[in-house]
């Protein structure tokens, strides 16, 4: 029995191999379980589920509507098929995050009162959980998606906070931006 004792160029050949084949697999190697994070919003905790790249070229931030939370809105896992809109941002070297709002959506609880999401002046602190948790530091905008309802949180969040945001994309807007809202009697 004798040792067999590599020669450093073949240690160094095998090695570059090696290296290689990482590059090459490294879209595969994207995370591919979302990982939740619990965040506050006024006491509120919500759950923020994250997929994320190394070194990712940007920060989307994905916002869903009224009848679904993200998992499974945005990262949908059924076998054999791609589905996950999540991946599809991994996939482009993007870290995607999808928040689940208050209201009992998913795995964000619900709050005390029914409807306490939707009140006046709680989309502030939403706003701000949401682009805090998003951005890994001060330097870096989010790009903020929204669906259906979330799209009008979306366009809130851009209004208030523009230095923080990207750009906005809004999907299935539920009602018409530009419509003129009748005055009520009381009002008259």
């Amino acid at each position: 029995m004798g040792v067999k004792v590599s020669s450093a160029k073949s240690l160094i050949s095998q090695f570059a191999i090696l290296t290689a084949l990482v590059l090459w697999m490294l879209p595969a190697l994207a995370q591919t379980v979302a990982i939740q994070h619990t965040v506050e919003a006024d006491g509120h905790p919500m759950a923020l589920w994250e997929k994320s790249v190394a070194q990712p070229k940007g920060h989307i931030l994905l916002h869903h509507g009224r009848t679904w939370s993200s998992i499974p809105d945005f990262d949908l896992q059924v076998s054999g098929e791609d589905l996950s809109l999540m991946d599809g941002f991994n996939d482009s070297w993007a870290t995607a995050s999808g928040l689940s709002m208050r209201g009992g959506y998913g795995e964000t609880p619900r709050d005390s009162s029914r409807l306490e999401y939707a009140r006046p002046g709680r989309t502030g602190s939403l706003d701000c959980a949401w682009i805090g948790c998003s951005a890994r530091n001060a330097d870096e905008t989010t790009h903020v998606w929204g669906w259906s309802y979330g799209s009008m949180v979306a366009q809130l969040t851009a209004q208030r906070f523009p230095q923080a945001v990207a750009s906005v994309t809004l999907f299935g807007y539920p009602t018409d931006p530009d419509a003129q809202i009748p005055q009520s009697i009381s009002q008259s």
